[in-house]
């Protein structure tokens, strides 16, 4: 894996910028966010939290694609000198944000691929707001169901940070690209490892940051326990989560 220069260390008190990965313990980490500044009396306006539906909607009425919009609306928070932190489901656009990594801290928390995705699919399964998925597994195996063959590549789509379309299948030197941002970024956790992930974000942010557990899943243990009984199913998901399984072993290679 090549190097590339790190960014220079912002410093404590910088904006703090958490890019929120669906199902790897995001929400509980924007819970302790947020509390840890209610705590330090920065009032709401220091915390900007991103409504994704309405980005979403304010992008189809603009014509612009949605995470070009919400790679704008991230810079616009960081540049809000009311705002402390900054979160949400965005990714990381190295024309956009790259600028801002000497500025305030990026933050991340990954999770184990293959259980990210059991736990995306089955999350799913048993959302009622979430009908685009199938019911049951065996669809893994269908080439139309290409949307759960992305999620096996979610870590390099939103960090490998060039400024494209974020469906673009994942190309030659996007790994590469997603470990060498994540390697720039203030604090990347492992959600195996919460404290460890906590202690930093502390050290790094200054903040008093504490993580409790948020959003349960849905899904009862027996739909999980189908899943992973079915060895075609299980075979079928680490394959497609073979792109993060790169990203995430680097990443913990480098002490996430």
């Amino acid at each position: 894996m090549n190097e590339i220069a790190p960014s220079p260390v912002p410093p404590i008190g910088a904006p703090v910028a958490f890019i929120h990965v669906m199902k790897c313990g995001g929400t509980s980490v924007r819970a302790g966010l947020r509390a840890a500044v209610d705590r330090d009396r920065h009032g709401s306006s220091a915390v900007f939290e991103l409504d994704g539906k309405e980005s979403n909607r304010a992008a189809r009425r603009t014509g612009v694609a949605s995470w070009s919009m919400r790679d704008a609306m991230l810079v616009y928070a960081l540049h809000n000198t009311d705002v402390q932190i900054a979160m949400g489901h965005f990714r990381f656009d190295e024309t956009a944000h790259g600028w801002e990594l000497p500025l305030a801290h990026f933050v991340t928390l990954l999770r184990d691929p293959f259980d990210r995705f059991v736990s995306l699919f089955l999350f799913r399964r048993f959302n009622r707001s979430m009908l685009r998925t199938s019911t049951h597994h065996d669809d893994l195996f269908e080439q139309r169901h290409a949307e759960a063959a992305r999620w096996g590549s979610t870590y390099v789509e939103l960090f490998r940070g060039g400024s494209h379309p974020h469906d673009r299948p994942v190309g030659e030197g996007d790994i590469e690209s997603a470990c060498a941002n994540l390697d720039r970024f203030s604090v990347v956790g492992s959600l195996d490892d919460v404290e460890g992930f906590t202690r930093s974000l502390r050290a790094a942010t200054g903040l008093d940051v504490s993580i409790g557990r948020n959003n349960p899943g849905l899904a009862p243990s027996s739909a999980r326990e189908e899943l992973l009984a079915d060895a075609a199913a299980v075979e079928r998901i680490q394959e497609l989560c073979e792109p993060d399984r790169l990203v995430y072993d680097w990443i913990r290679s480098r002490g996430a």
